[in-house]
């Protein structure tokens, strides 16, 4: 019996799930490089610093306060220290927390802010993200000023659970010279996982009023990667404030709980309209942070910022939300109408509550963006987890078309993972890994109509959260259900990004020895295929085509009941297989696997073939190994 894994980082903690092991090793990670950038605007919004930390005032009318509810993976370097060259920073993410205070959390664990683990060549621990303040100005205060630091925190969330010796600290600097000029002030333990919880901590020894005071979080845990979670929202600091100072006249926009194109997430724009009445109804969470009700409207947008197209010009609701103190509220929304849509563009979904209604306006608005484009998608573009198998065997994720198409590309998105053997105490990161990428049409193994094999490797990219795009050789006609997916060439666990706040559980498949089962895990791959349709491939994919063709049927169209295949003389074949299918994508002929004798073969038509368009598979293994899958259009005529 295979084992299924679902990991973040280094080492494996196992966890039984239905038939078979799965490993807890939470791996998490952050956004997207989708084929056009505009999923959550995952850009740095804030420059780094090649200077040293700024010298913040601070009074009551100036408290530091964040609760990174802001665009960007990178923390406000108006508030917090972030030197170009310093890679321990913490991330933002959006769906990692559960039921945050506001949208927005700094994500700690053992991964640097470019995704990648600290240590990839051995299990280890240690300190791991630090998010250090600027300088804070406290020298015209003293303890009767009753400064306090309040902060939210979670671990684990969607990730992984600290373990019981891994510690998230605060420290705050004092005068004193190096190594005493920072001093511990609250520790707390791993090994438990749960809601938010608020902490407040007095700001009121006399080492504290200097003009370079300073706060620092970091977390203790493992250096492996995306392990050992902790969650920081609403930073605050304050004078005048009591020692159960927790509560603030502040409502939220959190997040927007489902997709209204349901299930997906993005779609290629010549598959949006075919797909009829796709929009469905969604629910927005919103939260109080006051110790008291509250009654506030709240108003919902949807534009387009990449085409520009007026929803009903443009589409809003609007609607009064009664709060509890301290409780969250989820509010629905009506479907709106589909507009036929014949370009590419995005539907940005934005939720605002009024200014006026609350004490800190940073977290009152939220965008959320789904694409139409090129793909299908089905997760969120933040990984939570990251997903592979134990054993050299494959899985898949299915995708069904309203209309025929042809397949030219698979994005993936990697988690930087570290797989450790405790057999053979063997470490190996999986940056540059090779894999088959593969396309089914039914879900079973047997059912292949691709095998990409050279130069498949893992990528990780130069940020967390990229989509690494993985082009054909040719486009590849698909059936209008297909599966397309990753087969491991080893045991290892290979860590694609696994999303959990999108359930898409139904739709992906693991191969079980020969037969595929459904994978009984909430959530979705991040594995996303580019179509392009039957017109013409855009000029932007031609120069990406990796491998000419070494191959033809000649001639087309075909006028007699048989076909002659082509090969050049210095691309012939070792072995060659092919499938003809019709534009419908089903199939009308399989040759199966023959070893290659001479630069040209002829294969037999049925006797029943129409005259017409159709798809035909060619898959060639070269005398090294390499296996190329690629199709053309032939003309079949009257006899």
């Amino acid at each position: 019996m295979a084992q299924i894994f679902v990991k973040i980082g280094g080492s494996l903690l196992s966890t039984f799930l239905f038939i078979s092991c799965l490993f807890g090793q939470a791996n998490i990670q952050l956004h997207t490089d989708a084929p056009f950038q505009y999923r959550n605007s995952y850009q740095r919004f804030f420059p780094l610093r090649n200077t040293g930390p700024d010298t913040l005032s601070f009074s009551a009318s100036q408290p530091f306060m964040d609760d990174f509810a802001y665009m960007g993976i990178t923390p406000d370097t108006n508030k917090w220290y972030v030197p170009q060259t310093d890679l321990l920073t913490p991330v933002i993410t959006k769906g990692m927390a559960i039921n945050p205070p506001s949208r927005g959390v700094a994500t700690f664990d053992g991964a640097n802010r470019l995704g990648r683990p600290y240590n990839d060549a051995a299990l280890t621990s240690g300190p791991a993200d630090r998010l250090t303040s600027h300088f804070i100005d406290l020298s015209n205060f003293d303890a009767s000023d009753q400064i306090k630091l309040s902060f939210f925190l979670q671990p684990k969330g969607q990730g992984e659970v600290p373990e019981s010796n891994d510690s998230f600290f605060v420290f705050f600097r004092t005068p004193l010279p190096s190594p005493m000029d920072f001093q511990k002030v609250l520790a707390v333990g791993g090994g438990k996982s749960g809601g938010f919880q608020s902490y407040i901590i007095s700001i009121d020894q006399p080492e504290y009023f200097h003009t370079q005071f300073q706060i620092i979080f970091e977390s203790n845990g493992s250096l492996n990667g995306y392990l050992d979670h902790w969650h920081l929202d609403y930073v605050y600091m304050a004078p005048n404030r009591a020692n159960n100072d927790t509560t603030f006249d502040d409502r939220s926009a959190i997040s927007l709980l489902n997709s209204p194109l349901h299930p997906y997430t993005a779609i290629p724009v010549q598959h949006f309209n075919a797909l009829g009445n796709i929009m469905k109804p969604f629910e927005v969470e919103l939260g109080n942070l006051k110790n008291g009700s509250a009654s506030v409207p709240v108003t919902l947008k949807i534009t387009d910022p990449i085409g520009g197209i007026n929803f009903n010009s443009p589409f809003q609701q609007q609607t009064t939300v009664n709060f509890s103190a301290y409780g969250s509220k989820i509010e629905g929304f009506n479907a709106f109408a589909n507009q036929n849509i014949n370009q590419i563009a995005a539907i940005e979904f934005s939720v605002s509550i009024p200014s006026n209604h609350d004490q800190f306006v940073i977290n009152n608005t939220f965008t959320e963006t789904f694409g139409i484009d090129s793909v299908f998608a089905y997760d969120d573009g933040e990984a939570d987890r990251s997903f592979g198998i134990n054993r050299s065997l494959g899985f898949g994720v299915e995708y069904n078309l309203p209309k025929p198409d042809s397949l030219v590309a698979v994005w993936i998105s990697f988690v930087p993972t570290v797989n450790f053997n405790p057999v053979s105490n063997q470490v190996t990161y999986m940056d540059d890994h090779a894999f088959r990428l593969v396309v089914y049409k039914n879900p079973h193994p047997d059912s292949l109509i691709l095998q990409q094999l050279g130069g498949v490797k893992v990528r990780y990219g130069d940020k967390p959260d990229h989509f690494e795009r993985y082009a054909l050789s040719s486009p590849l006609p698909v059936p209008q259900t297909f599966w397309v997916g990753i087969q491991q060439v080893n045991s290892l666990p290979i860590g694609v990004g696994f999303d959990e706040n999108y359930d898409n559980s139904s739709k992906t498949y693991w191969d079980s020895s020969g037969y595929w089962i459904n994978i009984n895990l909430k959530g979705s791959l991040m594995i996303r295929p580019e179509m392009y349709n039957t017109a013409s491939l855009p000029a932007s994919l031609e120069d990406k085509i990796l491998f000419q063709p070494g191959v033809s049927i000649y001639p087309n169209p075909v006028i007699q009941p048989q076909v002659t295949v082509h090969f050049k003389i210095e691309q012939t074949p070792i072995r060659y297989q092919a499938t003809l299918m019709d534009i419908n994508g089903q199939e009308i002929l399989r040759i199966n696997p023959q070893r290659v004798t001479s630069p040209k073969s002829t294969f037999h038509l049925p006797d029943n073939i129409k005259p017409g368009v159709y798809i035909w598979i060619h898959e060639m293994e070269s005398h090294t190994g390499e296996k190329h899958i690629f199709s053309e259009k032939i003309f079949i005529n009257q006899q």
